[in-house]
């Protein structure tokens, strides 16, 4: 079947006659194919692709003004309608009153669609095509049957910026030179609850900072401060405030002096 099965294109149809030293041999298989059979395959090849393939892209409209695209950890809304090769609908997006969300690269859809939404600006239009090894695989899912080409068409309805893994704030512009100076407001030497409210959510308007998406921004700040507030005493002092990053770097030194 190996080598009757090489050759082939999609949609051709072809017989396959094997004898009996490349099929089941002189011992059969079971009850159904007797010794030294000879048999006869008639098939149809309906799709096939090969395990290296990449997700095919074919923007079909693209705004003039794109100045956004989205990427890794953005939350996005798109419109979808999934086909296979012979257009057979799976999928859409019409059977749902609001648009689909997800956040890029939080491994919520398969593969080869989380590639296919990246780098795309609002009201961008797209088909793509994704191979079984980066969609539902040799085992498929629900109606997919196995080994199934998907085809989608994509229309990005909206893009909330995101910020990485276990971030909840992040700056877009030069950190001040004394953040704890610059959140102390009053300058008596602690930041409140809001104060520290009142600091994060001005370096948003500004554009200088960036909240996690799709949460509400308060509950996000309250996050935020409970992490700075390390002895939990509702207060910040300057001593307790540090940057995620100055974190991490001392998390990392810590475990390369355990080693």
């Amino acid at each position: 079947m190996d080598k009757g099965l090489q050759g082939v294109c999609m949609g051709e149809r072809r017989r396959i006659t094997m004898p009996p030293h490349l099929a089941y041999g002189q011992q059969g298989a079971g009850t159904e194919i007797p010794a030294s059979a000879v048999l006869v395959f008639d098939i149809h090849v309906i799709d096939f692709h090969n395990p290296k393939d990449p997700v095919q892209v074919d923007v079909t409209f693209r705004p003039e003004v794109c100045n956004v695209t989205s990427e890794v950890n953005d939350i996005i809304q798109y419109h979808y309608n999934c086909t296979l090769m012979d257009g057979t609908l799976l999928f859409t997006s019409n059977d749902y009153s609001v648009p689909q969300d997800v956040q890029l690269g939080g491994d919520k859809v398969i593969d080869g669609l989380d590639e296919g939404l990246r780098g795309m600006c609002v009201g961008e239009r797209r088909t793509i095509i994704i191979p079984p090894h980066l969609g539902h695989g040799e085992t498929g899912a629900g109606s997919v049957p196995s080994s199934a080409v998907l085809h989608f068409e994509l229309e990005l309805v909206s893009i909330q910026k995101g910020v990485p893994e276990g971030y909840l704030f992040i700056w877009l512009d030069e950190t001040p030179k004394d953040i704890f100076e610059a959140m102390d407001i009053n300058q008596d030497k602690e930041v409140p609850p809001e104060e520290f409210s009142e600091f994060i959510k001005r370096q948003v308007a500004e554009g200088k900072g960036r909240l996690r998406p799709a949460r509400e921004p308060d509950s996000v700040i309250g996050d935020m401060f409970k992490n700075q507030d390390r002895n939990a005493d509702g207060r910040i002092t300057a001593e307790e405030l540090k940057l995620k990053a100055e974190e991490d770097e001392e998390k990392e030194q810590a475990r390369h002096e355990e080693l």
